[in-house]
């Protein structure tokens, strides 16, 4: 009897043992995997989670997929920083070269309408002026035009209705 239960036990405990370890092997892998993927950070200020799972398998296919996923929304996400730190600069920049003329011509035409000219002659220069300003914020705004076309070739945003 005791010859028979002993390989029985042996027979069903050996595919057991085996049967847990494969299973401990990819419980593990997948924790690993769900939690690189719940608590990944794209942004620049927090490290990535790298997943380091170099087996063949859907497990390690999926791992590696999740890491040139992530690297590809860093750099997009850098990408976008860059763009957002430009465009604050040429709001900035605009507002200034925009402002100072305005200011001039401003002033000029104030002195017109009141009358607050010397003669002739300085109500021509303070005409003249105005036309000048006029004339650099024209061409400031066709650069504008311009830089805006350009942008909208180089970045477009397709919509996707997903109902």
């Amino acid at each position: 009897m005791l010859t028979l239960i002993i390989p029985l036990l042996l027979s069903f405990s050996i595919p057991f043992f085996i049967a847990l370890g494969i299973f401990t092997s990819l419980n593990k892998r997948t924790r690993k995997l769900n939690n690189a993927l719940n608590g990944g950070n794209i942004k620049g200020d927090a490290p990535v989670v790298e997943l380091t799972d170099s087996s063949k398998d859907e497990l390690g296919q999926l791992s590696q997929h999740y890491n040139s996923m992530t690297e590809r929304l860093r750099q997009q996400h850098s990408q976008i920083q860059q763009f957002e730190n430009k465009r604050k600069l040429l709001l900035s920049n605009l507002s200034h070269d925009l402002r100072t003329p305005l200011t001039t011509m401003l002033g000029c035409a104030e002195m017109i309408r009141t009358g607050n000219y010397k003669d002739e002659n300085d109500l021509q220069n303070r005409a003249k002026i105005i036309l000048q300003r006029c004339s650099y914020m024209d061409k400031l705004l066709d650069q504008m035009l311009d830089i805006s076309r350009q942008d909208g070739d180089e970045l477009s945003i397709h919509l996707v209705n997903h109902r």
